[in-house]
């Protein structure tokens, strides 16, 4: 016990009371941990960094099966000339990037041989890798026995995405609470210059005005009202009846759930708004 004053790190900090075999267990473990973790990073820089005009490209026939899966859905079915210029070139760089990694999982293979000691040594000491699963013997996963409508009818009677006008309303409202967080914070603080208190006071008051503003009626809360409004109009008698008059019917329906997620939703933004 010297007293002095000396700043540890948790994993090199040893209480009276643990275990020394387990503490050094611990240690040596997060120290080959930090071995492999320094090995992965370097390796998929490697990997990143490769050219990717010498591996061989997806053919003509790939890509059309890969287009026709990808706009299969009923919503891009009906959608004349989609673009896929951009999701295509990222299918291109994850093949360019998965054959290259096979070429540096051979070459690192190589460099372990005796023959191959000419080769630049990489100086990766990566996990071992996992054992490879079995291959099943059906071609679908096995499920247990059960009672199938009963339990669809259970998940249709707890979700609230049962129904189109629900699905669509949802993102309508994510989307406008996204653009909310993109455009507005409750205090400015992008202003990098010196200034008087009270010309600092005068841009957080205004900024908050501006906030309200935008918010309101008028603006981000009125937008929502209307968008369930519109979603939900022509919805009819059922879960989603915004033109119900008894409330034990409300009060079971998934309207209220609904609104007490949309509710959610919005107090998370104003708390991230205020980050």
């Amino acid at each position: 016990m010297t007293g002095e004053y000396v700043e540890l790190t948790r994993i090199n900090l040893l209480f009276n009371s643990e275990d020394p075999r387990i503490f050094a267990q611990r240690v040596a473990q997060a120290h080959q941990e930090r071995v492999y973790a320094d090995s992965q990073i370097r390796y998929n820089f490697f990997v990143d960094n490769m050219p990717t005009d010498e591996p061989s490209e997806l053919d003509p026939e790939q890509i059309s099966r890969i287009i026709h899966m990808a706009t299969a859905s009923r919503y891009l079915k009906s959608r004349q000339n989609v673009d896929t210029t951009q999701i295509m070139y990222e299918v291109n760089q994850d093949f360019a990037r998965t054959m290259n990694k096979i070429i540096m999982d051979k070459a690192l293979e190589q460099n372990q041989d005796e023959e191959n000691k000419d080769m630049i040594p990489a100086n990766l000491t990566l996990p071992d890798k996992a054992p490879p699963k079995e291959t099943p013997y059906f071609g679908m996963t096995p499920i247990p026995q059960h009672d199938f409508p009963e339990q669809f009818s259970n998940f249709c009677f707890k979700s609230l995405y049962i129904k189109e006008e629900a699905i669509r309303a949802m993102v309508e409202i994510r989307t406008e609470c996204n653009e909310l967080l993109s455009t507005n914070r409750i205090f400015s603080v992008e202003n990098i210059k010196t200034m008087r208190v009270d010309q600092f006071k005068q841009i957080q008051a205004s900024s908050i005005t501006n906030l309200g503003h935008n918010t309101g009626e008028q603006g981000w809360v009125g937008r929502l009202v209307k968008i369930i409004k519109t979603s939900f109009d022509d919805v009819g008698k059922g879960w989603f009846n915004i033109h119900e008059t008894s409330k034990e019917t409300y009060e079971f329906g998934k309207l209220k759930k609904f609104l007490t997620l949309v509710n959610f939703m919005m107090q998370d933004t104003v708390l991230t708004m205020s980050k």
